[in-house]
């Protein structure tokens, strides 16, 4: 029996969810159609709130400035195209330059978020499920790094607090005295890692690691849901492959050089953009019905 969660899609099979990743960055790196890159940009920014509330302001608040500075930089760096605007400084700023600058800061944006978005739902459990039958070493290996970086940033907060009540303080005195408190704090953290290290390798020694042939236990099973999340995906992966191709015309991408163009919309084309943005929104298409469909039970009860 599965426990309600606030994350809905986070609880389907691994590879399932790996392959969405997989297929969302293919999409929208491929794909140049403004509908595209908008629609993956807005799915990936809506999944982050859902996941994050109001703490992804601060994701936003970095991200956005990254944008704004990319599509600024493109057109004063990038003089190609046939639609020149104005001059700076003798070097022309044409509009397919401002275009392209726009549409790359968008799809850096979307990757941004969903990179975001695969960090919070991604667990070092799931990785050693997906990978830990084919590459074993190297999946331990990384799930120890991802489990290393938190427990490093959290010890390093004690000890520079614990530093500081001492007199030794990185924020005060002056630049010699912080550099003096920053390199022992540094050296505490390091002899502090070195010595985890040698207690995580007695343990595993003393646990068996290595005494024999791995066994692989996987926790997650296909159930009818992952199922038909997976003909979901076979959905998404025929999307782009046709509008990659061109198989209807250019209705799943944009020409920024030598001239702008873009394809006069058709019947099928939107049809083809329309599903594709469809299927970025999977994850906030389940967790919604899912929080509805919760809201519905508990009212009956």
């Amino acid at each position: 029996m599965r426990i309600h969660s606030k994350d809905n899609f986070g609880s389907y099979n691994p590879h399932l969810i790996l392959a969405f990743y997989f297929l969302v960055i293919l999409g929208t790196v491929l794909l140049s159609h403004p509908a595209i890159t908008v629609g993956s940009f807005g799915s990936g920014l809506l999944y982050v709130f859902y996941l994050r509330g109001r703490r992804a302001l601060k994701l936003l608040a970095f991200v956005l400035p990254v944008m704004v500075l990319g599509s600024l930089l493109n057109p004063i760096f990038n003089h190609r195209g046939a639609n020149i605007l104005t001059y700076f400084r003798g070097n022309p700023i044409t509009a397919e330059a401002i275009s392209y600058g726009i549409a790359a800061a968008f799809m850096l944006g979307s990757i941004i978020f969903w990179f975001a978005t695969f960090n919070d739902i991604i667990t070092s459990e799931k990785l050693m499920h997906v990978f830990g039958r084919f590459a074993p070493a190297l999946t331990l290996i990384f799930s120890m790094v991802l489990r290393f970086v938190p427990r490093f940033g959290r010890q390093m907060k004690k000890v520079s607090q614990g530093q500081k009540a001492v007199g030794r303080d990185v924020t005060g005195g002056s630049l010699k005295q912080k550099i003096g408190h920053g390199l022992k704090i540094m050296s505490i953290m390091t002899t502090w890692s070195l010595e985890n290290s040698v207690d995580l390798a007695d343990s595993m020694k003393a646990r068996g690691y290595g005494a024999g042939k791995r066994s692989h236990f996987a926790i997650y099973r296909m159930e009818g849901r992952d199922v038909v999340l997976a003909a979901v995906m076979t959905l998404g992966l025929g999307l782009i492959i046709v509008l990659a191709l061109g198989l209807f015309g250019s209705q799943g991408n944009m020409n920024f050089y030598p001239r702008l163009y873009i394809e006069k919309p058709s019947v099928t084309g939107v049809c083809l953009n329309l599903l594709l943005v469809l299927f970025f929104l999977t994850p906030m298409i389940l967790n919604v019905y899912e929080d509805l469909k919760w809201k519905r039970l508990i009212s009956e009860i």
